[in-house]
């Protein structure tokens, strides 16, 4: 089942520290082939939408983790709290990306389950109108 594999994606094992954020930035470039599985022939354009935000939110979090040196996710977000304590979080931080990753996981595993129940009603609607002929 192609959401059993995507919790298997995410079992990052998590240190006194946290998340190392290396393996939490490989497990969702990892969920970018759940897309080209899920999402084909004229739905591929959906996974490529996918593809490239979740691609764009992981390069914002990697260059903020160099710009900080922090190696794991709890870590980078102290700092982007830390940095912006009297003021709101600025765009481009690692907060923002997180929870844009979060809303877009969210969205996207919704939108493929729907178009999955989608299928397996047409497809069955589709055997039922041959049945009565």
């Amino acid at each position: 089942d192609l959401f059993s594999k995507l919790g298997l994606m995410f079992r990052l094992s998590r240190s006194a520290d946290g998340i190392e954020l290396k393996a939490f930035c490989d497990a969702v470039l990892a969920c970018c082939t759940i897309f080209d599985k899920a999402l084909t022939g004229p739905l591929s354009f959906l996974g490529e939408i996918a593809k490239n935000d979740f691609r764009r939110n992981v390069e914002t979090i990697q260059r903020n983790a160099s710009k900080t040196g922090a190696l794991h996710v709890e870590q980078l977000l102290n700092t982007d709290c830390a940095w912006n304590e009297s003021t709101q979080l600025k765009g481009g931080s690692a907060s923002e990306a997180i929870v844009w990753l979060c809303r877009s996981l969210m969205f996207n595993m919704r939108m493929i389950r729907n178009v999955g129940v989608a299928v397996e009603n047409h497809a069955g609607s589709a055997g039922n109108d041959r049945e009565q002929m």
